[in-house]
């Protein structure tokens, strides 16, 4: 079994189950695990009396971002399709400008050309770089695209500290495929 880890910020206690972030209950597609990691989440809140927060993957990575200005968190989610949230960074706390979505790469092309320059970020920004050159003007690509323990502190920090994001809920950008299937009987 793991050992607990405890970190202490401005008297915030924050406990967390070492390896937590081995579960990857965040992580796309993964809708059980998200379960799981949810409940036993929800479980050490309770028992222990202590708040959490829910940060979203797309925001968490946002924070991979070093620079003030707009991010596009992307991550892939197959044929051409993307999980995709637009940020924006300013004096380190990052806001959610777009509703959290599930698109297809083309589909997010019209709601990016309101945006001057932005920073992308995620495996999607990879795996689709060549069509977001090819279809936007201003354009930076992050070498950090992968989920940190350092970037989801961050957010939940700041969360924390505006006092949001206190109900922890799952948050599906689409169905199951199981859902899906049973949709289509």
């Amino acid at each position: 079994m793991g050992q607990w880890m405890c970190i202490t910020a401005d008297n915030i206690n924050i406990s967390a189950f070492y390896k937590l972030y081995k579960l990857k209950f965040w992580e796309k597609r993964r809708f059980f695990g998200i379960r799981i990691g949810v409940g036993t989440v929800l479980a050490f809140k309770d028992s222990l009396n202590i708040p959490c927060v829910g940060i979203s993957s797309l925001e968490s990575l946002a924070y991979n971002i070093d620079s003030d200005g707009i991010i596009c968190s992307l991550i892939d989610a197959k044929n051409n399709n993307v999980y995709f949230g637009v940020f924006e960074k300013k004096n380190n706390i990052v806001t959610q400008l777009e509703e959290l979505s599930f698109k297809t790469i083309k589909e997010i092309i019209p709601i990016l050309t309101k945006y001057d320059k932005i920073n992308f970020v995620g495996d999607g920004s990879i795996i689709h770089k060549e069509h977001l050159l090819s279809n936007l003007n201003t354009c930076t690509f992050s070498d950090k695209n992968d989920l940190s323990s350092f970037s989801l502190g961050l957010a939940g920090l700041n969360a924390y500290n505006q006092n949001t994001n206190f109900d922890l809920m799952p948050l599906y950008l689409r169905k199951s495929q199981a859902e899906r299937a049973l949709g289509n009987k």
